[in-house]
């Protein structure tokens, strides 16, 4: 064949119009993913983003042209014969010819190009949650395709233009994610795919009508396996759909309030100013906002207002703000008012008023805590004592796992001990206790095995890994499990490999957030070679290396982002780290960027931090539990 004719193209003629090809390419695809899933589980990922940019652009581009093409012969077609039954009912003797025709023969050539979706998300390590439904639709989007040409199935056109349209806006979306471009219509690609099928089941029943009334159709058998193939998907996408749903209910989507420091240029400032001249609205009333200097424990104390000369000419208070750098002058004293979310300010940089909105005071206070023995229990290793969330009863309960295997829950009653119930030994010492997100399932690692207990104490589900390592960290959010032992860290959906990492360093803490725009929380992992590091998956995102020492804990500033239902994906998370020498640091961690905006605890006052954890009753405070000489102690800020 010389070349595709246009205006006389023929099926019988074309280039792939024989069985064998869709037969063969489905066959070749499946081998390749297969292959290419077992050969780059232990390789390393290869970096490919400006191919997967062309190709998505190639892509949306070519489903452009088809859509346009195909619009436009339609409107020839209809224009001729002045009559539409044709779109859904085709004659029986109807030729696969014609220009109508090559634009459904260049899309099903395009099936084939597409394939290489999966072989660049494989190749990248990039491997999306949903990928069985990608691969499953690629594999069977070919034979259908070449059925349509094959036997002039009725109804192609209505698909055809629903498909391409939607591959349009789908693949620019994919194209934009990875130059980091803005999609605010991400979450409607999928209601867009629900839509398609909705609306091609429409269709159909026209098309059902039509024969109920007598009418012969073209294509009958294709058009069954083609109905057939759409029931699937939209059950599918109906799933995925809702799953998002779930997940932004259940705080997928959040927000977290930042620290602000606010640095007087000039130490005389407040001589120059009257009490309360900044204020904050709270409950719809302005008031006065307070303040604390970043001082050690015994200087600090709390100011109203501006009354109070200050000793220093650093203030340090807690609000939320725009996430921007911003400069204000106030009577000739200017502030700088740096990593920070969701405040709104009012007014000129020369207004009198600097307006506030939600600023809560920003304090730090030492407790020494006393021991109280509460019950007696096995050795323990860190990590495995976890509260559950306030029942019915509004009774808060305590999960407990010693180096027995033996988990168990208890309460306080009257000052007394109550045990809720006890599990049977586990066989290896219990490494890890936690709680899983929205839930209050209690989740264990004891060795290599992950064991799931609901509140009552059933057993509910065993995971046996393959892993080598003991697992000393996990993290539950709905199907994903997150674990952590000495240097490898492991994904796992609805109890299967989702994927897996290999630290630079030994893993001191674990935990997950909101970070990138995806299917999955992010995982922030604080290492012994003093670096935190952020995953998407399996792919390092952020490497930060500002840590003052080995960091080796982690936790939120404000509201933990993963319960916290206002907060937005793009928005920036809060981490607060603790390290081996004390340090308590802050950072501020988005899609894009990893950066450090303070330290609340120095290293002379303070020895090693080992937990960071949230006052439920005070968002914006938090507990640091440190190493003292005397015992333990409690830093709250």
């Amino acid at each position: 064949m010389q070349g595709i004719p246009y205006e006389t193209f023929r099926w019988d003629d074309a280039f792939a119009s024989g069985w064998q090809w869709p037969a063969g390419g489905v066959a070749i695809y499946l081998v390749v993913v297969l292959l290419l899933s077992i050969g780059m589980k232990n390789a390393k990922p290869f970096e490919l983003g400006s191919t997967a940019v062309v190709h998505n652009l190639l892509l949306s581009l070519g489903s452009l042209v088809m859509l346009l093409g195909t619009l436009l012969e339609l409107h020839r077609r209809w224009s001729a014969s002045e009559s539409f039954d044709w779109f859904f009912c085709e004659a029986p003797a109807t030729q696969t010819s014609g220009p109508l025709f090559f634009w459904s023969y260049v899309y099903y050539l395009s099936k084939y190009y597409e394939m290489f979706d999966t072989v660049l998300v494989l190749l990248q390590k990039s491997r999306v949650p949903h990928f069985k439904l990608q691969v499953y639709h690629h594999a069977a989007v070919v034979p259908m395709a070449w059925l349509w040409c094959q036997y002039q199935q009725s109804l192609q056109w209505g698909g055809l233009l629903f498909n391409t349209f939607v591959h349009v806006v789908m693949y620019h979306y994919y194209a934009m994610k990875i130059l980091k471009r803005p999609t605010p219509w991400k979450r409607w690609i999928t209601k867009l795919q629900i839509v398609q099928f909705a609306t091609s089941f429409c269709l159909l029943c026209i098309t059902a009508s039509k024969l109920y009334g007598g009418a012969e159709c073209a294509g009958l058998r294709s058009l069954i396996f083609n109905a057939s193939f759409n029931a699937t998907l939209i059950i599918q996408f109906i799933g995925v759909d809702k799953r998002n749903k779930q997940v932004r209910a259940k705080g997928l989507l959040r927000a977290a309030e930042a620290g602000v420091k606010l640095v007087a240029q000039q130490p005389d400032w407040h001589k120059r100013r009257k009490p309360s001249q900044l204020s904050f609205l709270k409950d719809g009333v302005w008031g006065p906002l307070k303040w604390a200097m970043t001082a050690p424990p015994e200087e600090v104390q709390i100011l109203d207002g501006l009354q109070v000369q200050l000793q220093d000419d650093q203030v340090s208070v807690r609000f939320a703000l725009e996430d921007v750098e911003l400069e204000f002058g106030l009577g000739g004293c200017a502030f700088l008012l740096s990593v920070v979310d969701n405040v709104i300010i009012s007014g000129p940089h020369a207004q009198e008023h600097l307006q506030i909105e939600k600023a809560p005071a920003c304090r730090w206070m030492e407790v020494l805590l006393h021991r109280v023995d509460l019950l007696q229990c096995g050795a323990l290793q860190p990590g495995t004592l976890d509260v559950l969330p306030v029942g019915k009863k509004k009774q808060q309960k305590v999960a407990v796992g010693d180096d027995t295997g033996v988990l168990q829950v208890f309460y306080i009653k009257k000052g007394e001990v109550q045990y809720e119930w006890k599990s049977a030994p586990l066989g290896r010492e219990i490494s890890s206790v936690v709680i899983q997100l929205a839930k209050d399932k209690i989740f264990v690692g004891c060795g290599q095995s992950i064991h799931g207990f609901t509140r009552k104490g059933k057993e509910f589900v065993k995971i046996k890994t393959n892993l080598t390592e003991t697992i000393n960290h996990l993290f539950v959010e709905e199907n994903m499990i997150w674990t952590g032992g000495e240097y490898v860290m492991n994904i796992y959906d609805s109890c299967k490999d989702y994927g897996f990492v290999m630290t630079k360093d030994r893993i001191n803490d674990l935990t997950c957030a909101p970070v990138h725009n995806g299917e999955i929380l992010s995982t922030i992992i604080a290492c012994q070679d003093k670096c935190l590091r952020v995953y998407q998956g399996e792919k390092l995102s952020h490497e930060f290396a500002a840590v003052e020492g080995s960091a080796t804990a982690l936790g939120f500033q404000g509201v933990n982002p993963v319960d916290n239902t206002a907060h937005h994906v793009g928005d920036p998370v809060q981490m607060i780290y603790g390290t081996e020498q004390g340090v308590v640091g802050l950072c501020s961690l988005d899609a894009k960027s990893m950066r450090r905006t303070g330290s609340a605890l120095s290293v002379d006052t303070v020895p090693a931090a080992y937990t960071l954890a949230l006052a439920n009753s005070l968002p914006e405070e938090a507990g640091v539990g440190l190493d003292k000489d005397q015992g333990c102690g409690l830093s709250k800020w």
